[in-house]
């Protein structure tokens, strides 16, 4: 008898998963690549190679295999009846921000089981985001129904009634809910509680539930190892080496390579930056990342090009013209990777609110490029913020506490008044308020700046929006006509800024906001 060659699929899975415990995410991909060439409908292997792509910021990638996993899933769960691994990829899909594809799933699941909870909270997870409120109320509605007891249920179904107006019952739901002891979605119950008091006018109330979120959170194991500080030794240290002469003769270094300089977006949370660029993507000339944090790509590269013993600034103040060119052929061609061939064609708009960070390497890569920095009233800002369910991360956990929320916003700001005369790039200030009195008279500059002219479709920015999947928490705001609600809120809660109120006094100012 001859040999039989061994089939080496659950070796190249085995190994796969070993290397995903390792959070080694490049090497776990390749190796569910090999499996796939020995297994091509392995649910197992596909999966994983979609959420590798996706932990690797490659989504527009990725996405595609979790969906070819779910309908691989599907096909199975219909001959066996088992739902369960289906919908946790369906979940996924949510996450990854793919609800077009989470919803066929999820609706497909209930043609096997029409009484799966877990399908119904899922389909309305995925129209939700897809801004179909009062279909996703419909599938939310019948989630609890099926599963009273389940606590991720009643809040998403409180959220659907307060965004379509059903307050009375959305407090109701929220209140039975924070009164439950020990139930692990407390927290969230709070925080969503808060929100609906503050759209019910009862500002002091929403105010105490928004301070007990923060600190249900900030005593759960998850968020104490976060290390809030680091961003503060962060900005020490970018202080102390960035000079103003370092910034302007930077861009000696930047050679004529014939690519062109994206337009950055920046700022601070909550601050317009979501807005500013559902205009600028309007006109058909313009085109966004979409959040794919390339410059994050480009901080990942320069750290394996540089010393490992070295700070951040002294990497960035190491490089030469041959670095830097290398760093920004590593950022278009991450660009055309992630975003299609129709960056190289039209103006890129890099939209991410904390580059503001990293606004020295943008500077030294693209000393040329036109940089956007969105301003709001810092009460406004601060409010929203603190108002927001945002994934905590060791920056946005500042947000938890009232106090520090000022404390991060003027880390930010401050830091910001700090460089921005000393920068070789074209930078503009742009204000929230002003845009809502008079966008086109605001954005017109900007689209000359950008080499463009003005568009009219830009003024009918919601309309473009509404078609397409936006992934911050300003997603259902941006695809309506501009609104004046959000301007001055910050007054409901004059009463709760005055401790605060001596932290934001000098950005008020400078920034030209009226301080009473």
């Amino acid at each position: 008898m001859g040999n039989l060659q061994k089939n080496p699929y659950q070796d190249y899975l085995d190994s796969a998963q070993h290397a995903v415990l390792k959070k080694d995410f490049t090497l776990a991909e390749s190796l569910f690549a090999n499996a796939l060439r020995y297994k091509k409908n392995s649910a197992h292997a596909l999966a994983g190679r979609g959420q590798c792509l996706c932990q690797l910021t490659r989504p527009n990638e990725g996405i595609p295999f979790l969906y070819q996993a779910g309908k691989v899933l599907l096909k199975e769960a219909r001959q066996t009846g088992k739902i369960h691994y289906l919908l946790d990829l369906a979940y996924q899909l949510v996450c990854w921000h793919a609800p077009e594809e989470a919803l066929m799933l999820a609706t497909a699941t209930l043609t096997i089981d029409a009484n799966s909870a877990s399908a119904c909270h899922t389909a309305a997870l995925s129209l939700q985001a897809l801004n179909r409120h009062a279909e996703a109320y419909s599938y939310s509605r019948r989630a609890v129904e099926l599963a009273p007891l389940e606590s991720n249920a009643i809040i998403q179904l409180a959220v659907l009634e307060g965004k379509l107006g059903h307050l009375a019952d959305a407090r109701r739901r929220l209140e039975l809910l924070v009164e439950k002891k020990g139930d692990p979605n407390a927290g969230r119950a709070h925080l969503e509680l808060g929100v609906i008091l503050h759209k019910a006018g009862e500002f002091d109330l929403a105010f105490k539930h928004l301070t007990e979120y923060g600190k249900i959170s900030l005593d759960s194991p998850v968020i104490r190892w976060m290390n809030k500080n680091a961003v503060y030794r962060e900005i020490s240290q970018y202080r102390e080496s960035f000079t103003a002469e370092f910034l302007q003769l930077s861009a000696n270094l930047v050679l004529d390579d014939g690519l062109p300089s994206p337009v950055f977006l920046l700022g601070f949370y909550r601050s317009g930056t979501t807005l500013a660029e559902q205009i600028l993507t309007a006109h058909t000339e313009v085109v966004s990342s979409e959040e794919a944090h390339l410059i994050t790509e480009v901080l990942n590269e320069l750290s394996k090009i540089t010393d490992s013993a070295m700070t951040l600034p002294e990497r960035i103040k190491s490089l030469g013209s041959g670095e830097i060119a290398h760093l920004r052929k590593h950022y278009w061609q991450t660009a055309k990777h992630r975003l299609g061939q129709q960056v190289l064609h039209k103006v890129l708009v890099d939209k991410t609110a904390l580059n503001t960070l990293n606004i020295e390497l943008i500077n030294t890569i693209f000393p040329n490029s036109v940089t956007i920095f969105a301003l709001r009233d810092p009460r406004d800002v601060c409010l929203s913020c603190f108002m927001q369910p945002f994934t905590l991360s060791p920056l946005t956990v500042n947000f938890l506490n009232w106090t520090e929320t000022a404390r991060f916003y003027a880390l930010i700001m401050d830091y910001w008044l700090s460089i921005r005369d000393s920068l070789s790039l074209q930078w503009l200030e742009l204000r929230y308020e002003d845009v809502l009195d008079d966008l086109e008279g605001q954005f017109r500059p900007i689209f000359v700046k950008m080499g463009l002219e003005w568009s009219d479709e830009c003024s009918d920015f919601y309309r473009h929006s509404q078609s397409k999947i936006i992934k911050t928490p300003s997603f259902d705001q941006v695809t309506k006509p501009l609104y004046q609600s959000s301007v001055a809120r910050w007054r409901n809660y004059q009463d709760h800024f005055a401790s605060v109120l001596p932290i934001l006094e000098p950005y008020i100012k400078t920034f030209g906001y009226v301080l009473m």
